[in-house]
């Protein structure tokens, strides 16, 4: 069960309260996203400046930086997911 603490006082959450808490703000965002319409976009937004092809990739260079991103997420995944960290709390 997790604690918060505030003013002095303890307040202890069960599991059931915390999913009922965490899919009573999820449920309103998700359909939200349901019934909005999609957003336009202007067409040139993927008209890049740099638009050569290199080893036959076309925008390279865009595709190339998003590299970084994909191995620190790769990395947090394995973190996450290694078996020593599995008794120790997230946050």
């Amino acid at each position: 069960m997790k604690s918060t603490q505030s003013s002095g006082r303890v307040f202890v959450l069960g599991r059931r309260r915390r999913l009922l808490i965490l899919l009573g703000l999820s449920l309103p965002i998700f359909i939200g996203i349901l019934i909005t319409p999609p957003i336009p976009q202007d067409l040139n937004y993927h008209d890049f400046v740099d638009q050569r092809p290199i080893l036959g990739i076309p925008h390279m260079w865009n595709v190339v930086s998003n590299v970084p991103f994909a191995l620190i997420g790769a990395m947090g995944c394995c973190w996450l997911l290694s078996r020593r960290n599995l008794s120790k709390p997230f946050a």
